[in-house]
């Protein structure tokens, strides 16, 4: 029973360092950008030791992989499931403006903006292998739930369901990119809900019935 209770306390301490960890770096990423943040400077402002980074950390990019993984993809396939459960009834224009609001409302609200403005800053520099990885691990995070979740609803659609989703993160993070991180909200007046319904009407318009052969 003292083992179990001490390796309960082992394990909630070092989720509670991991997590210290990832909130020095993602204040300081916002601040100095990644490659100005050394680990040192993450280390110091958590209150941990250097060591310990690199305990539940491979590297720096990995730091940065792991806060893509929380602030954008945390519970992102729970809450398309749902909500698409939950809509059984609607067609796909309803879905699509709740994922634009969804998305939308993290950016404007949370701590969407700035995670991508840091790795927009980071991909610049990064080294083409490191580049490679963190670029397919924001795919898998981003895109494979909101495919797995949508594609029922697609099934016989005439267009390909990869390249569907890929517009439609094409139409809302182009939306976030400019009217947010590059703050064009603040000289070109887009209200985003006509932006929503606009882009939800023309891209359920372009999924089709297949016609029986």
């Amino acid at each position: 029973m003292k083992e179990a209770k001490t390796g309960r306390k082992h394990d909630r301490n070092a989720q509670e360092s991991r997590q210290l960890i990832l909130e020095a770096a993602f204040s300081l990423f916002a601040e100095k950008g990644f490659h100005g943040t050394t680990t040192k400077a993450i280390a110091r402002q958590a209150g941990v030791s250097e060591g310990l980074i690199f305990h539940h950390f491979e590297n720096k990019t990995a730091i940065l992989g792991a806060l893509v993984q929380g602030i954008v993809g945390s519970n992102l396939d729970v809450v398309m499931k749902s909500l698409i459960a939950q809509r059984e009834g609607d067609d796909l224009e309803a879905i699509l403006k709740d994922v634009f609001d969804l998305f939308e409302r993290n950016a404007r609200e949370g701590r969407l903006r700035d995670m991508i403005r840091i790795v927009f800053n980071s991909l610049m520099t990064l080294p083409d292998d490191e580049k490679q990885r963190f670029v397919r691990q924001i795919h898998d995070t981003l895109w494979i739930p909101l495919t797995e979740a949508m594609t029922p609803r697609m099934k016989n659609a005439s267009v390909d369901p990869y390249i569907f989703f890929r517009i439609i993160q094409g139409s809302i993070m182009g939306y976030i990119l400019f009217q947010e991180v590059l703050e064009w909200k603040k000289f070109v007046q887009l209200d985003p809900a006509q932006y929503r319904d606009t882009m939800a009407s023309i891209m359920a318009a372009a999924v089709r019935e297949k016609t029986p052969s």
